[in-house]
């Protein structure tokens, strides 16, 4: 989806409780991925109920979940045994830029094999 067709989608401010992606797996369509946003305030552990309430009937296999606040951290370490599927969570701030596209990143050439032999030698290890 393109900047413009999210504007469009979800408008220039979007509300956070609608914007929600929802996907199944290629692979396996009987899996169900979503992908949620939450807001600028800190998520503990005591809201995590509620929240655990809005899915119970999703019948999700992940769940990806956007952080505009921050995470308490006992949130954080208790995300596996809340919820009977995988929770990932990203903040906000890290998604903006795409790391793969960014200017400062090197170019990556595939290595001759004395290249590979000398890089090898230099830092002591082994290949396997």
């Amino acid at each position: 989806m393109s900047l413009a067709d999210f504007r469009r989608t979800f408008s220039q401010t979007p509300d956070l409780d609608r914007l929600r992606i929802s996907s199944t797996f290629l692979k396996d369509p009987s899996k169900k991925i979503l992908g949620i946003f939450w807001g600028v305030n800190q998520v503990k552990l005591k809201d995590m109920p509620e929240i655990r309430k809005q899915f119970a009937n999703e019948r999700l296999s992940r769940m990806i979940v956007v952080l505009q606040g921050s995470l308490a951290t006992q949130t954080h370490k208790k995300l596996k045994d809340l919820f009977p599927f995988k929770v990932e969570t990203f903040q906000i701030t890290d998604l903006l830029v795409n790391i793969t596209k960014h200017v400062l990143k090197p170019k990556h050439e595939i290595l001759s094999e004395e290249e590979k032999q000398k890089l090898l030698n230099k830092y002591i290890v082994e290949d396997r």
